[in-house]
């Protein structure tokens, strides 16, 4: 089978430069441009060393890169690109026929109201928000295959890049289950089963969580679509947030009340720009919250918070930065109802998470560490019970350049195309 041809816009940047590294190493992409309207003409192993031998690429301008998709010599691209600069290159992209899998903010709220407040700019692809799939796959995996599949009378069916993806489908992480049953904590249900936040979800495709493909479909399937994907991948911590709290929200067991996230990320987050604040002497030796109240991620939690509870969930989020190079850590308190215990919750993650490649549920009560999961596209969930409060405290690790960005992206792309979920992206975290 012929590699898929791809390209990165924003390679130099931290979260670009990985995209770069695991594209290289994937056996069905073929990493034929990555653009940096900075860096144009410096081979991309002069900026980075780490690629001596692995690539002979060089930077060039985002403009070029539009040329190959007006041309039909791509297949994807993935944006690695500040917020606002994805409104301009996203239409153009789809219209040439190409799959967007998109690491800025611009397609992943809903409401175009809520992005202008919170970014201060218009939405001037409001269009296609519909169309563009939230790429957290743990949540939204049938999802993501249905934008790749070819259109048929078995399956939902997409006719245009601007058709609106309707009848949010999620799928349990255990493979087959068609339908999905909300268990009352007050019953003392020993089963939790997630449910879809859109009760009306219609044509659930069945999922091996294993394999990341819909049953039946093989790595051949890009050949045969005609509709190009347009793939919102979720912000940093979103992704540790929702892959937490996700669980407890949609097994309905929570109280109508504030869900706390405090995180803590390393300085990679902030992007490859210095600036006083990520500046060695201000980082080093030192942690502080930041953005409290302001911060650009929160709407975007409070967006999955709410689909994955089936209504409006009030968040506090607090975002700190700590002097680590990458990692990411979001620990959740949610107030539970009545009668919910810790037996009942462990089912509820349990269920949840069950055979998923990327999320380790580790044994009740251990916290997770972000030297864990460095360099990978894991994450590690850790719950505990607090009785006395009747609180459930839920914490997930991630690398926040990798399951928080660029393989995540990739993750996404495996599962649009029709390939193995996981291919390209295992391996053995540094340990040390």
């Amino acid at each position: 089978m012929p590699a898929l041809r791809a390209a990165v816009i924003g390679a130099a940047g931290y979260g670009g430069i990985e995209l770069v590294r695991h594209l290289l190493g994937h056996p069905f992409f073929e990493l034929i441009a990555a653009s940096s309207d900075r860096d144009t003409g410096l081979p991309l192993a002069e900026l980075y060393p780490a690629l001596l031998d692995r690539t002979a690429l060089s930077f060039v301008p985002h403009e070029e890169v539009l040329a190959l998709a007006r041309d039909g010599r791509l297949e994807a691209v993935f944006l690695a690109v500040p917020h606002t600069a994805a409104l301009s290159m996203v239409p153009d992209l789809l219209e040439d026929g190409v799959s967007v899998f998109d690491l800025s903010a611009d397609f992943r709220l809903k409401n175009p109201t809520i992005y202008e407040r919170w970014y201060g700019v218009a939405h001037t692809a409001s269009d296609l928000l519909a169309h563009a799939v939230y790429g957290l796959p743990e949540l939204y995996r049938s999802q993501l295959a249905q934008a790749g599949r070819q259109a048929s009378a078995q399956e939902t069916v997409r006719t245009s890049a601007q058709a609106s993806a309707r009848g949010t489908v999620r799928t349990s992480a255990q493979a087959g289950a068609q339908e999905t049953v909300r268990t009352s904590a007050q019953a003392g249900a020993q089963e939790t089963v997630r449910t879809s936040a859109q009760a009306s979800a219609q044509g659930t495709v069945r999922m091996d969580a294993q394999a990341g493909a819909p049953v039946g479909m093989t790595g051949s399937m890009h050949a045969r679509m005609r509709t190009p994907a347009l793939v919102a991948c979720p912000g940093c911590y979103p992704t540790a947030s929702a892959l937490a709290a996700a669980p407890a929200l949609a097994a309905g067991i929570t109280l109508a009340a504030p869900v706390v996230v405090n995180a803590i990320s390393g300085v990679s987050g902030a992007g490859r720009k210095a600036n006083a604040t990520t500046h060695f002497c201000s980082v080093d030796d030192n942690v502080n919250a930041y953005g409290v109240t302001t911060h650009r991620h929160t709407p975007e939690i409070i967006q999955i918070f709410s689909t994955e509870a089936g209504r409006t969930v009030p968040v506090v989020f607090t975002p700190h930065l700590a002097p680590l190079k990458r990692g990411l850590l979001a620990t959740v308190t949610l107030s539970l109802q009545t009668g919910v215990d810790a037996e009942i919750l462990e089912t509820v993650y349990l269920t949840a998470y069950e055979g998923e490649a990327f999320v380790r549920l580790l044994p009740f009560g251990t916290m997770p560490r972000t030297a864990s999961v460095l360099g990978s596209n894991c994450a590690q969930v850790g719950i505990a019970f607090d009785a006395a409060s009747n609180t459930l405290i839920a914490s997930c690790a991630i690398d926040n350049l990798g399951k928080g960005a660029a393989t995540q992206a990739i993750q996404c792309a495996n599962i649009v195309f029709g390939f193995k979920e996981t291919v390209g992206l295992i391996g053995i975290p540094p340990v040390v």
